[in-house]
């Protein structure tokens, strides 16, 4: 049984695991890379699960960290109105069976019972035709496009799109 939670304290190991292992298997999928990353230390990991303003959250399969997303208040948004969501990964073998629903669901959820945040904001390389299909699927809508030089050297649009709160 899949299973999607909030990563506590106790978590950075698997999110250390997880975050090592989707660099490595889909690098074109984020806007870091696995030597930058493989460089942190153990502290750096632990900090990263309990950011203020931040929640990752962690999907298990039994015991084992089989994917991951995060959600963040917006840094530059001196509001903090703005929530970001970064960093899902889901391993292959899982894809397509309906768990990006929930990484979406809890993300949204954290967002709604934030208490300053109003909107989402989420992007993805233009050529992830997957990500684009599930960010449209939870009424989000398509913004702008940037050109961005990936850590692959690959320069590719990267799609924006937002999703207003009902306040």
């Amino acid at each position: 049984m899949v299973e999607v939670r909030q990563a506590t304290a106790d978590d950075w190991r698997d999110l250390k695991y997880i975050r090592l292992k989707a660099l490595k298997v889909d690098p074109l999928s984020f806007g870091s890379n696995y030597t930058d990353e493989s460089q942190k230390s153990d502290d750096d990991w632990q900090k990263q699960v309990t950011k203020a303003d931040c929640a990752i959250f962690l999907v298990y399969d039994g015991n084992i960290p089989v994917g991951m997303t995060a959600v963040g208040i917006d840094v530059h948004d001196k509001t903090k109105r703005t929530a970001f969501l970064w960093g899902s990964w889901l391993e292959p073998r899982l894809r397509g069976q309906g768990i990006s629903k929930k990484i979406y669901q809890q993300r949204i959820t954290w967002v709604e019972q934030h208490p300053t945040a109003n909107k989402i904001i989420v992007a993805c390389r233009e050529s992830n035709r997957a990500s684009q299909h599930v960010i449209l699927s939870h009424e989000f809508l398509f913004t702008h496009g940037m050109k961005k030089t990936w850590p692959d050297g690959v320069e590719e649009k990267e799609l924006f799109y937002k999703r207003d709160l009902k306040l």
